[in-house]
């Protein structure tokens, strides 16, 4: 009773795998014709960091004397931000050790003796 259906199944999986094969054939022929297309858009490993900043400086050098003093206002507010939380991560670091030490000095006071 079960030979006839592993027949089957064996035929069917041969069936298959002949039509992987020439699938397989036909794209390995078909890529093998196509030549390679580059891309017109710059790739990480090449971004020019100059031609940016040039862009940049570039930029402000447009803006209005109103404009510039807005952007430095911004641009000081960020770096403000940025210097006062890299100070509150400091800070937290430092009481973490201190009650850190604190906690392993009553552990070995009261606990250990």
């Amino acid at each position: 009773m079960n030979s006839p259906n592993n027949r089957d199944l064996e035929q069917k999986l041969q069936e298959l795998e002949r039509e992987l094969d020439r699938a397989a054939s036909k794209t390995e022929t078909n890529t093998a014709v196509e030549p390679e297309i580059q891309p017109n858009y710059p790739t990480s490993n090449s971004l020019n960091f100059d031609g940016v900043a040039t862009t940049l400086k570039n930029g402000f050098n447009a803006l209005p004397p109103a404009g510039k003093i807005v952007v430095a206002l911004v641009a000081s507010g960020f770096a403000l931000s940025v210097v006062s939380g890299v100070l509150h991560l400091l800070t937290s670091l430092i009481v973490l050790a201190i009650v850190g030490t604190l906690g392993y000095c009553a552990y070995q006071w009261f606990i250990k003796d």
